[in-house]
């Protein structure tokens, strides 16, 4: 079975474990089928270390710096926008306001690791402006063998959303950064959905 994008859904997860045991997300529906992602992180460069300059047995690599591996990821998607009250919601959500329909979001920066370039594991660390939230984002598509992919503190830069008009819709364009890590899944989490 070739996966197709009527085969998969969207969801924006806020963390939740702060305020309640209740983790919010939104469904993304109307995507454009247009999701890119990075599956995995980049890792440090190789340096070449040579014996005064020459190509011989003595020769090595070692690694380089793991600023490579902290440098955000991009995550981009698009949806056409209907009028609804879910059109709304994904709005504010992207601006990063913390109440939604009398919900209380809350940022997932600093709630999972990353692996340094000698593999272990390490927390992240919350942004300095605390006003920015990252949230974690979902998709999966359904088949035989699902084919999902989590994606944790990603952050909306608020000038990077954009809305475009077109004849026949009128879509937002998304753009992310990924922060955390991006691991394969096989289904949702657990949470509650703000559109109720």
């Amino acid at each position: 079975m070739i996966f197709k994008d009527k085969d998969g859904e969207l969801r924006i997860y806020e963390y939740g474990g702060n305020v309640s045991s209740t983790t919010n997300y939104i469904q993304v529906l109307f995507t454009n089928a247009d999701l890119t992602l990075s599956v995995d992180r980049a890792r440090p460069e190789e340096l070449l270390n040579l014996d005064r300059g020459n190509v011989d047995t003595n020769m090595s690599y070692s690694l380089g710096a793991d600023d490579p591996i902290l440098e955000p990821l991009s995550l981009s998607m698009s949806a056409r926008l209907d009028d609804s009250v879910n059109t709304t919601y994904l709005k504010q959500w992207l601006s990063g306001v913390t109440i939604i329909n009398s919900k209380t979001l809350v940022s997932t920066k600093a709630t999972s690791s990353v692996h340094s370039g000698s593999g272990a594991s390490v927390a992240t660390k919350a942004f300095a402006d605390g006003r920015k939230m990252a949230y974690n984002v979902q998709v999966l598509w359904d088949g035989t063998v699902d084919l999902g992919y989590n994606m944790q503190e990603v952050y909306f830069p608020p000038d990077q959303q954009t809305i475009n008009e077109g004849t026949d819709a009128v879509n937002l364009n998304m753009n992310g950064m990924i922060y955390g890590d991006v691991t394969p899944m096989a289904t949702f989490s657990s949470g509650v959905t703000i559109q109720k």
